[in-house]
């Protein structure tokens, strides 16, 4: 709960504005939460200075924020229908319930186009000013044989409702049951009849790709042991190597570009030698030196959440699954016959934080999970400990 209250008070009050039941309005700051769901309750603050409140779809008729979204409260009959391959309904026709909604406007003009989406379900309504707002009716279903197909009669009521001369059949028959293509639609059609209107928000076109360089140190230590000899085990020296890696992120489409998910290849190196004592018997003393020389593509998986201090500066926080891929992977001593392993070891867990400037460049620190190197051998062990210090430049 703590965490998710760092990462939730990161996200800014903007202007905005509600209306009440009454019908009166009232200018304030919201919370903007950059909905990729339909909400059904916002957080305002009538100033900066004040409190935070909250309102839910029982209070208000309508709200948003400024220039970005807003949302209006309506009685609809909506067909909620599963997508899902495994639930289809074998009914052809929408199976329509009332249910109260806030819908997210997308183009209000003459003709005016809403969405809905809850987890699993995305659906699109319309009406003409000032009629009631009816859903655009989109419905997947099984025949009786199993097979999957379409009810698409939105296009349909939608090439019977916006008759316009640069807009001919073909447009609707390649229609598509998206936000994408029903936005162009009905700002075509406004455009087309000369209808003043508003378009709230952009269409965003999917996730925001970015590549990035990470140069970076790592802070090593490494240390050896086999359970069934007293004499095996070796703590090697402290090392600090260079680094090098590569990311792609894919920015995340919703709550404001705070999340994305990122893949970064990574070379590292870990080479170090060490004096093994494995005799001691009074004046006798046998010795041999262990070397190690282990470099590896470190793929991590990652998760990453923005942390906004201004326009040009931001926090973040780094969740990454780490897998290994050894280049070279020995840990061998002068006597072989008293040591000679192969490294192998399982993915681990990677934790960073870090401070980004203007969007391209970045500082994080990162510590990794301890890893055991050896776990290809029963009776031998061992503990690898990274962190590191990552430069970033982003493209």
């Amino acid at each position: 709960m703590f965490f998710y209250g760092i990462l939730t008070a990161q996200i800014s009050y903007e202007e905005g504005f509600f209306i009440d039941n009454n019908g009166g309005e009232v200018k304030c700051l919201i919370k903007n939460m950059d909905w990729k769901y339909n909400p059904t309750n916002f957080y305002y603050k009538l100033t900066s200075l004040e409190g935070v409140k909250k309102k839910t779809i029982t209070d208000v008729t309508v709200f948003g924020v400024v220039g970005k979204s807003e949302f209006i409260r309506t009685t609809v009959s909506i067909d909620s229908s599963s997508e899902n391959i495994s639930k289809l309904s074998d009914k052809r026709e929408p199976e329509f319930k009332k249910e109260t909604l806030f819908l997210r406007k997308l183009i209000v003009g003459k003709f005016n186009l809403y969405s809905y989406e809850t987890g699993g379900l995305s659906r699109f309504f319309y009406n003409i000013e000032g009629e009631d707002i009816v859903q655009l009716i989109f419905k997947s279903y099984k025949t009786e044989e199993g097979n999957r197909r379409e009810n698409n009669r939105y296009k349909q009521q939608l090439w019977n409702s916006l008759k316009c001369a640069t807009l001919d059949k073909v447009n609707f028959q390649k229609l598509k049951y998206n936000k994408s293509s029903l936005f162009k639609l009905f700002k075509n059609y406004n455009e087309c009849i000369d209808s003043d209107y508003l378009a709230f928000g952009k269409v965003k076109k999917g996730m925001n790709f970015k590549f990035a360089i990470k140069p970076g140190v790592n802070f090593l230590s490494l240390s050896i042991n086999n359970s069934g000899y007293s004499n095996r085990y070796v703590e090697f020296e402290k090392s600090v190597n260079f680094r090098f890696g590569i990311e792609a992120e894919f920015v995340l489409p919703f709550n404001n570009d705070k999340w994305s998910c990122f893949v970064e290849p990574t070379y590292q190196y870990y080479k170090a030698e060490k004096e093994l004592e494995f005799i001691k018997i009074t004046t006798i003393s046998k010795t041999t030196n262990v070397n190690v020389d282990y470099s590896s593509i470190d793929l991590a998986l990652g998760v990453r959440h923005y942390m906004f201090l201004s326009k040009n500066s931001k926090l973040f926080m780094n969740l990454l699954y780490v897998f290994n891929l050894p280049l070279s992977d020995t840990i061998i001593a002068d006597r072989e016959d008293i040591i000679n392993l192969e490294i192998m070891s399982d993915p681990n867990i990677a934790f960073g934080v870090g401070y980004t400037h203007n969007d391209s460049y970045s500082l994080e620190f990162r510590v990794s999970e301890k890893r055991n190197l050896l776990k290809g051998y029963a009776s031998w062990f061992s503990d690898y400990n990274s962190s590191s210090i990552v430069f970033g430049y982003k493209f």
